[in-house]
């Protein structure tokens, strides 16, 4: 997570440097309104806990949704409980 922003910078040099201005400036909009902007695995832990602790299990489940949509899909085979428990197998 702690290349997104300098991939964000990236893009936005590559965008100023071929002179496209308006879609830089699409683009610095678009990053203030990210949901992942800033994200961090202490925080959404803290969050999930808060949540428990204080019995608001909708929003726990929803951020749990949110982060299956966004994260887990995405992540390796060897990640998932299923590859986990073939690494420990091997």
């Amino acid at each position: 997570m702690r290349a997104i922003p300098w991939m964000d910078d990236s893009v936005r040099e590559y965008l100023l440097f071929r002179g496209f201005f308006g879609t830089c400036k699409a683009f610095d909009g678009e990053k203030k309104h990210d949901r992942l902007r800033n994200l961090d695995a202490d925080r959404i832990m803290e969050h999930l806990v808060d949540c428990l602790s204080s019995y608001e299990i909708a929003r726990a489940l929803e951020t749990w949704s949110f982060l299956e949509t966004h994260f887990f899909t995405r992540l390796d085979g060897s990640f998932t409980a299923k590859g986990a428990f073939q690494v420990l197998v091997l």
